[in-house]
């Protein structure tokens, strides 16, 4: 039996558990879409209560994850206007976060590689102001929580194709700022 329907049926542990598994993920996609902490945290109170207290009526979802992504959204913004945040977009989290050092590396090796993700990181955080904040939000969602078109299309209510256009736009302006600045 899965957690959205032990929840459903009342199981506190699941609750818990969906709460514990969620929180900081949903807390760090809060903070990337809005401007102010006290307001992500509060919503995200509210969107569990929420859950809490319809959870009997409450359908299955698809993805739990994309479901609890559009919920703080509509939340959020029904506390107040939406305003654009992207602005300080850590691209350090968009980056591919595997480690690039082996345990074989010397220090000079790892400093020289710290030393060029830094560089990319710089480059790719520039080229980013260059682009629009819906265009940075679906980079945001697609490469760092690594979200389907689908699930995108659904957070940000707009169609599959608009993410998809919306996506290869972003990455084509990017590559072309950064081959410019090269």
């Amino acid at each position: 039996m899965d957690l959205w329907t032990k929840l459903v049926e009342g199981d506190g542990r699941a609750y818990s558990i969906l709460y514990d598994n969620y929180h900081s993920f949903l807390f760090n996609y809060g903070m990337k879409i809005w401007d102010d902490e006290d307001d992500v945290l509060d919503g995200i109170q509210d969107l569990f209560i929420y859950i809490y207290e319809k959870r009997i009526t409450l359908s299955v979802p698809q993805s739990i994850k994309s479901y609890l992504c559009v919920s703080l959204r509509r939340i959020l913004f029904q506390k107040k206007r939406y305003r654009c945040f992207f602005d300080n977009l850590q691209v350090s989290e968009l980056h591919n976060k595997e480690s690039i050092k082996s345990l074989d590396l010397n220090m000079e090796q790892i400093i020289v590689n710290n030393e060029l993700e830094l560089e990319i990181n710089l480059k790719l955080n520039k080229t980013l102001s260059f682009i629009s904040p819906q265009q940075r939000e679906v980079i945001y969602l697609k490469y760092y929580l690594n979200l389907s078109n689908g699930e995108i299309s659904k957070i940000l209510n707009i169609d599959n194709q608009i993410v998809r256009n919306v996506s290869s736009r972003a990455l084509s302006r990017m590559k072309t700022i950064l081959n410019r600045n090269i």
